[in-house]
């Protein structure tokens, strides 16, 4: 979601604002935590399906969503501008073009 939201602002496919304030810095972590409850939904299913069956499979989605998540928010967190972004969109691709 991230990747289209600058490719979609770059190429001028979404507005600066919408492609790299809402998508980005928005949508985003709601998709990854909603990728995480369902995760967290496939280990309760696997747990009454079978868990010697599902389990390997139920929890590797909960660590590569878990870990998406994980890296989402430290990325963030690195980023001095992150917060200011929404102001300054235009002007952070107009410098990457």
């Amino acid at each position: 979601m991230v990747a289209v939201g600058w490719t979609g602002a770059r190429f001028g496919l979404l507005s600066a604002e919408f492609g790299l304030g809402v998508m980005t810095y928005q949508w985003a972590p709601h998709v990854a935590s909603a990728s995480v409850a369902a995760g967290i939904f496939g280990v309760i299913v696997a747990l009454m399906a079978g868990f010697s069956r599902f389990w390997v499979r139920a929890l590797l989605v909960i660590v590569i969503t878990t870990l998406t998540l994980f890296a989402y928010v430290w990325e963030r967190q690195a980023q001095p501008w992150a917060p200011a972004l929404s102001h300054s969109s235009a002007a952070i691709l107009h410098e990457l073009a």
